[in-house]
């Protein structure tokens, strides 16, 4: 069954809209990004978001806060290093949070902690043993020369 017959028979068919995925697992319609520094003097990306049902009631995110005339939206703010940008495309796009919508850190972003701490760790070891191997190399090339020397 191709793409065309499925969509018709079952009425699947691609997001027409760009989305945020946040590091929980929850969810929200992307109307604008914006790069800005935040009070931390760090770079940070604002989202204007319109979020699904389920995030309003998990997040208890009040009517009050909702921007009526951007369609019922909510500015959310994050660290530049906790927003990726899977796809760029302004029609289906994708942003992935790593944190939930409030900035805290998910069981994603600890994961990822504890990979780049790995990563650095091994980083340490591998340049301390090329180190080592230069240091060694020396120590090797003298002692042929003496020999050298000697014969």
């Amino acid at each position: 069954m191709s793409k065309e017959d499925a969509t018709q028979e079952y009425g699947y068919d691609e997001p027409k809209f760009p989305v945020v995925i946040f590091g929980d697992g929850h969810w929200a319609v992307l109307i604008r990004k914006e790069y800005k520094i935040n009070r931390d003097g760090k770079p940070a990306t604002r989202l204007l978001v319109r979020p699904t049902a389920q995030l309003r009631k998990y997040f208890n995110i009040k009517d009050e806060r909702l921007i009526i005339n951007e369609g019922y939206a909510v500015w959310c703010e994050f660290d530049n290093e906790k927003v990726v940008n899977l796809n760029d495309d302004p029609v289906v796009g994708t942003i992935l949070v790593l944190c939930d919508f409030n900035g805290v850190d998910t069981k994603l972003t600890t994961l990822l902690a504890e990979y780049l701490r790995t990563i650095d760790t091994l980083v340490r070891e591998v340049n301390a043993l090329k180190s080592n191997i230069s240091y060694l190399s020396n120590e090797l090339e003298e002692l042929n020369v003496k020999r050298d020397e000697n014969e």
